[in-house]
């Protein structure tokens, strides 16, 4: 699907967010598509979580740029998102950055099952 996105995006820019996370603040976004902007030689800035993990790819702003990458991974049958993050060059987020703009880190919770949901309200 995002590589469908980057490959018929009418801008370089394009965030990329999951429908599991309903509480994302707006600010945050903004944060992502401003350190976009101020960073052109990357093509992904993507948010770290406060655990130890790889980065959420689709808490993300990609440049058009890396739908090209991600067609050759596909066609070379790799389907992990972690393969395409790391593949580009990459502007990683960190928590210090976020986390004034979301102090309990809401907009991180991914909704998976409903158990999720009662846990997270």
């Amino acid at each position: 699907g995002l590589e469908a996105c980057l490959l018929e995006a009418g801008h370089d820019l394009t965030l990329a967010v999951a429908v599991d996370m309903p509480w994302l603040e707006p600010a945050v976004l903004r944060l992502l598509v401003e350190a976009a902007r101020d960073a052109p030689e990357v093509a992904a800035v993507v948010v770290a979580g406060d655990r130890p993990g790889p980065p959420e790819p689709l808490l993300a702003v990609y440049r058009r740029a890396a739908g090209a990458v991600a067609s050759r991974l596909l066609d070379e049958g790799e389907r992990r998102m972690s393969a395409l993050l790391a593949a580009l060059p990459v502007r990683v987020l960190t928590p210090a950055e976020w986390r004034p703009l979301d102090p309990h880190g809401r907009g991180l919770i991914n909704l998976n099952e409903p158990e999720d949901l009662a846990g997270s309200v």
